[in-house]
């Protein structure tokens, strides 16, 4: 039971990254999506306070999911710190949209099917979809503060 409760929304987050990236394209360019770019869900303390994300960023880091989206690795031989961010905000709202949807998906399943379903749906959507926001905002501050002290200057690494 509990495994094919997992396998579903496994299966679900999956789907709603699809949905982030027909929504994102849909939405590229409209006042929501400048909205959406400077989204601050950390506060002014940062994602390092959040619990698990640290774990969650290493996983990243030395696992296959590092390949999963390559335009969002640093060049250090060429490195374009602006078309880096850009790929990361693109990847964090549509990162943020599949939450949303998935996040009503998981509601729906707790008042239709099983509170058990619905609370399995959501901590796999914690895990596939508001982790990667979250840790996509750390790494933007990071890159935030590397272009605002290089403003004006040559960069070379």
């Amino acid at each position: 039971m509990i495994l094919g409760y997992l396998f579903h929304a496994v299966s679900v987050c999956v789907m709603s990254w699809v949905f982030g990236i027909i929504i994102y394209h849909l939405i590229a360019g409209t006042p929501l999506y400048r909205q959406l770019q400077n989204i601050n869900l950390t506060g002014k303390e940062g994602p390092k306070k959040i619990p698990g994300l640290k774990h969650f960023k290493r996983l990243v880091k030395n696992s296959f999911i590092r390949y999963l989206n390559r335009k969002i690795r640093m060049d250090y031989r060429n490195p374009d710190l602006l078309k880096l961010r850009d790929e990361m905000t693109k990847a964090e709202i549509g990162h943020l949209i599949g939450f949303f949807v998935v996040l009503i998906w998981a509601v729906y399943k707790s008042m239709t099917a099983s509170l058990l379903l619905g609370l399995v749906v959501l901590l796999v959507n914690v895990l596939f979809n508001l982790y990667p926001v979250l840790l996509q905002q750390e790494n933007k501050k990071k890159i935030d503060i590397i272009l605002e002290r290089y403003k004006g200057k040559r960069m070379d690494f």
